[in-house]
């Protein structure tokens, strides 16, 4: 995080942090958990929606974590990492 960083709670009161890159792109990253929807382009998302999405790619799966690319049922490709207690 730095100080240009735009922090704020979407409407389920996740934590959302905009960053703006290098190159004038910007980087919105969701803190949610397994309880809790968040919205992405537009739809609401859920850690089941996830879970029940076409895996193409991993790139860890760890005991602490894994990191994938899903696609959605929107027919989207979703990015997203997962921290297992």
């Amino acid at each position: 995080m730095n100080d240009k960083d735009i922090i704020f709670r979407d409407k389920f009161g996740n934590k959302v942090t905009i960053t703006k890159l290098n190159d004038g792109r910007y980087k919105k990253i969701t803190q949610t958990n397994k309880n809790t929807e968040f919205e992405f382009l537009g739809n609401t998302y859920s850690y089941d929606m996830l879970g029940i999405s076409y895996t193409l790619k991993i790139y860890w799966d760890k005991s602490h974590s894994d990191r994938k690319l899903v696609r959605d049922k929107y027919g989207r490709l979703f990015h997203y990492q997962m921290m297992r207690r």
